[in-house]
Parts: C-alpha cells; sequence; structure tokens
C-alpha cells in the first residue's frame, strides 16, 4: 500500500476492478495507446514539443479510435503540415 500511495480499502477495491472486470483492459489498452502516441508526437516534434499542443491536437479530433488520431497528428507532422 506504501508504494501505491493508497489505503488499503482503495487497493484492493482497484486490484479487484482490474482483474475481474472486463471492461478495465480496454481502459489500459486505450490509456498504453495514448502514452505511445504522446511519445511519438514527441519524438517527431522534437524542440519544438508541447504537452499542452499534444493535448490540444488529441482532443481537437474529436472521440475516434486513438489509432486513428495517430494517423492524423503523426501523418501530419510528418508531412510538415
Amino acid at each position: 500500500m506504501k508504494e501505491g500511495y493508497q489505503e488499503r480499502a482503495g487497493a484492493e477495491r482497484e486490484t479487484k476492478r482490474g482483474t475481474m472486470s472486463p471492461t478495465y483492459l480496454i481502459y489500459t489498452l486505450g490509456k498504453l495507446q495514448i502514452q505511445a502516441l504522446k511519445e511519438d508526437y514527441k519524438r517527431a516534434k522534437g524542440a519544438d514539443f508541447s504537452l499542452k499542443d499534444f493535448h490540444d491536437r488529441f482532443l481537437s479530433t474529436g472521440r475516434p479510435p486513438v489509432k486513428i488520431i495517430r494517423q492524423i497528428m503523426l501523418e501530419s507532422e510528418l508531412s510538415g503540415h
């Protein structure tokens, strides 16, 4: 509980949710995809990277799957737009 910075009851609840809820996998997968996109976008932007810009661009795409957002964001960077 010390490493998770949570009370025991909260940690146990999250553990059960993570191991018993099939929808938790989708949440975690989305989180990992967004983190990977952020790192790739950061690499593409180089010194011009801004976390605010990343968030603004990401949110401006609407609600398509992360795979589509990745194409939109990275293709525009690679093409110079």
